[in-house]
């Protein structure tokens, strides 16, 4: 059951008060926000989870961060950043697992954005994260390869985060077969986006490890990651 079924009243924010880490949540608090679109998304709208799930992130890292406070005397939120979100999360009582389920539904739904972040947001039976993933746990590697399968999905949409996620992931072997053409492929696309130099140390590391024909080889390929975000961006 979600905390939609458990309405809760908080105090109405500014419109800046209410941004925080990039998110406008439109002056309103994360409890007032996503009670908006609790209704769209349990009927499967895959874009109103999506908005939840961003939303509640805030809240899930003011808890994690409070937990660091508290074990380790130090967090990454601090000051101006911590009363904000203290202040946008007053009301709010959702839960790990709701915030799990909605990133879930978006991904599963397409979202791009979602897709790329799938990765970053483990159950915490993920006891390593998703950056030294723990192969040897079947259950581990079955949600591994399904981040990594939307991470490739993502990138088919031209979302760069994804492209990046994929060149670090195929260059180090995390939790996939060590692959550095694929990584170039994927650092390559990510650098003519940005119209960057391939020379750029970055891309030289890898290139610099394969044949000229495999160099070949994953420029073309990433003239299909590239066409995918500016398709992107002229759809936005």
């Amino acid at each position: 059951m979600t905390s939609a079924s458990q309405p809760v009243e908080a105090k109405t924010t500014s419109s800046d008060e209410g941004e925080i880490f990039g998110l406008n949540l439109d002056g309103k608090t994360v409890a007032q926000y996503v009670r908006e679109y609790y209704g769209a998304a349990d009927k499967g709208d895959p874009k109103a989870a999506f908005k939840i799930y961003q939303a509640e992130l805030i809240c899930d890292g003011l808890k994690s961060n409070e937990r660091a406070q508290s074990t380790k005397g130090e967090g990454w939120l601090n000051g101006a950043d911590m009363r904000k979100a203290q202040k946008l999360c007053d009301g709010f009582n959702g839960n790990r697992n709701e915030l799990l389920k909605y990133i879930a539904q978006a991904a599963k739904g397409g979202v791009a954005d979602a897709q790329a972040l799938f990765i970053n947001t483990p159950p915490d039976w993920v006891l390593d994260g998703p950056l030294i993933p723990d192969t040897t746990n079947p259950h581990v590697k079955e949600w591994y390869e399904q981040a990594i399968g939307y991470l490739n999905q993502a990138a088919t949409q031209g979302n760069q985060m994804a492209m990046l996620d994929l060149a670090r992931i195929y260059k180090n072997g995390d939790g996939v077969q060590k692959n550095l053409q694929m990584a170039a492929t994927f650092e390559i696309a990510y650098f003519q986006i940005h119209k960057l130099p391939l020379s750029n140390p970055l891309v030289a590391n890898i290139t610099n490890q394969l044949t000229p024909d495999q160099v070949r080889e994953a420029t073309s390929a990433a003239q299909v990651y590239v066409a995918a975000s500016d398709n992107a961006n002229n759809n936005q």
